[in-house]
């Protein structure tokens, strides 16, 4: 029997083409709290070299104001405006039958999961690790319990262990990818 693999995906940029939707819900999110900082498409996308959420703080954005004005605009978003990359669904779907899958992003669990089942994805994902869930619970539930000392440090500082595979956001700046998927005996 084949031990299954694990498999991080992000869900925006990797998945699902939402990018000028939620450049839109950013947008919005800073004009209402009267902080607009993006003034360009490159402005925004700079806003992802790192973590979205630190990257707005360092230029000046009070985090929790932006929090509290996108709920409402986040429940405003219009997911048919949003496309799936071509071809990723039946390659997901046939990876969860033998792999585990699971969403790690730092948009939240709520909104991820309406993507997710709105494009089709809907149990193809283990679970969704949002910006509402603690990293610290990651590396607890993605080390198997009685594995040696030297396996938790190396598992700890990187996931998946060495033979899994990673896809990420492919808003960084790094060549702007779209979307990337590396990994062994895929």
């Amino acid at each position: 029997m084949m031990d299954k693999k694990l498999f991080l995906f992000d869900c925006d940029g990797v998945l699902v083409d939402s990018l000028s939707v939620f450049e839109g819900t950013v947008r919005e999110c800073l004009d209402a709290i009267g902080q607009p900082i993006i003034r360009s498409h490159e402005d925004f996308l700079d806003l992802f070299d790192e973590n979205f959420y630190a990257a707005i703080v360092q230029k000046g954005v009070d985090l929790q104001a932006f929090m509290q004005a996108a709920g409402p605009i986040l429940a405003r978003v219009n997911y048919a405006e949003m496309k799936p990359f071509g071809g990723l669904l039946p390659v997901v779907a046939a990876m969860s039958r033998r792999h585990r899958l699971v969403i790690i992003s730092s948009g939240g669990a709520k909104t991820i999961r309406n993507q997710l089942n709105h494009f089709g994805f809907d149990g193809c994902f283990e679970t969704i690790l949002g910006s509402d869930f603690l990293l610290i619970r990651l590396i607890m539930w993605a080390i198997p319990p009685g594995i040696s000392g030297r396996q938790k440090r190396r598992a700890s500082g990187r996931l998946p262990s060495p033979g899994g595979g990673t896809a990420g956001n492919g808003w960084q700046r790094s060549g702007r990818i779209i979307w990337w998927i590396n990994h062994k005996n895929c």
